[in-house]
């Protein structure tokens, strides 16, 4: 089989005109793989003319209660309300027993 000579600005002329790899790989004699290879090789691409038949959506959270979300306590505040609470004195040598439930 005698060796296909491929102009590259020519191949890139017929890509940009909108042929396809089949038709290049026929136009040119050779399998689809090797017409393959040749674009790899020169850096070129087919382009795609469709356009994906899927698109990926960003997900909302969902909103059962808006009074619920809107008297929602802002984390600071809790953090602050925590600190204002008094906190039980125990003298560092005290065992403090949780009870039954303490590792349930």
């Amino acid at each position: 089989m005698e060796q296909v000579k491929i102009k590259p600005s020519v191949l890139k002329e017929q890509i940009d005109n909108g042929m396809k790899m089949k038709e290049l790989a026929e136009h040119y004699g050779l399998p689809v793989a090797q017409m393959k290879n040749v674009l790899k090789t020169l850096g070129l691409e087919i382009r795609r003319f469709r356009k994906p038949l899927w698109v990926i959506e960003e997900e909302e959270p969902e909103v059962t209660n808006l009074e619920e979300i809107e008297n929602t306590p802002e984390p600071q505040a809790e953090v602050e309300a925590l600190a204002q609470q008094g906190v039980e004195e125990v003298p560092s040598n005290t065992f403090v027993y949780g009870g039954p439930n303490r590792f349930a």
